[in-house]
């Protein structure tokens, strides 16, 4: 693994794990919110721009993600529904395969 990509990594892995504390807190949201806010006003312009492209990377892997649960649920709805059909007798069982 470059060493690009071990950092991004790491930044993701923790902006991740500070995003699950916030929703996990005992804060009020709105408390969450101002804290949030606090931090990044403090933030130098360089870690902003940081931020924004793992904001976008983010965005970007959880789409990815999305997709690959639509398809494979869309996968194992049809061959639920394939198997349904062989259960009733509807569709002949395919000899020699198990699927």
């Amino acid at each position: 693994m470059s060493g690009g990509r071990f950092f991004t990594g790491l930044v993701l892995g923790a902006t991740l794990g500070a995003a699950a504390g916030a929703l996990l807190s005992p804060r009020s949201g709105d408390e969450n919110r101002a804290r949030l806010a606090d931090e990044i006003a403090g933030l130098e312009p360089g870690e902003a721009d940081v931020l924004e492209r793992l904001k976008a990377e983010v965005q970007r892997r959880v789409e990815i993600g999305k997709a690959a649960y639509r398809q494979a649920a869309e996968e194992t709805r049809i061959r639920m529904e394939r198997e349904l059909r062989r259960a009733r007798g509807e569709e002949p069982v395919p000899t020699g395969s198990t699927s």
